[in-house]
Formats: C-alpha cells, structure tokens, sequence
C-alpha cells in the first residue's frame, strides 16, 4: 500500500527517488522486441490488485494477497484445465477475480510463442 513503509522503501529502490532518467526495475516496462512489437512487463511491486510480490514471502515469487498461494501454483492448474469455479473450489478461500489475476500475471509473464 502507498503508505506503508515497505512500499515506500521499495519505491525508491524503484527509481521513484534517485536520478533522473534511472531505469526502473521494479516498476512497469515495456519495450520492442527484434521485429518491432512492443512488449511489456508488469508493475513488480503491485503486479495486480489482488497479487503481491514481497521480497522474503514466498521466496519473492507473485502471490495472492494476505496468502501464501503463488501465481505459479494457480496458472499450473489452469493450463491443466481447471475451469475458474475449479480453482474457486480447490483455492476456497481466495477471491475467484485474484485467481483469475494470477492466470492473468503468469501468462504475461510467459515468452513469447
């Protein structure tokens, strides 16, 4: 959260307080590849609303928030063929829209085919 004081530390570790025209590695990104398509990178301290990245939770991987179910875990599910009501049901106490986030981050994260 904004306020919260390892967010704030992470921030600056980001580039949001440093030099002017620092790379942010931390924050969203995107770039071309070799035939000109823009690829983009996800935001790494707040990858999505429901999920989170915390360095030493989870050994730093993207997790579902106030858990310690990683995205990883929930995408490897997904590409097996769990329907989201078959995550809802497997992962009962998260939020349906969180597993769908991890699917989501997870599959951004892949490389290109």
């Amino acid at each position: 959260m904004p306020g919260d004081r390892n967010y704030r530390e992470l921030r600056k570790l980001a580039g949001d307080v440093g030099l002017p025209g620092a790379l942010n590695l931390l924050g969203p990104s995107s770039s071309r590849d070799s035939k000109g398509a823009v690829v983009s990178g996800p935001d790494l301290l707040r990858p999505r609303p429901r999920l989170r990245i915390v360095p030493g939770k989870m050994s730093g991987e993207p997790h579902l928030r106030d858990s310690r179910v990683t995205t990883l875990a929930v995408a490897a599910h997904s590409r097996r063929g769990y329907s989201d009501e078959q995550l809802g049901a497997l992962y009962a106490d998260q939020d349906v829209e969180a597993l769908r986030e991890a699917v989501e981050l997870e599959a951004s994260l892949a490389p290109a085919a």
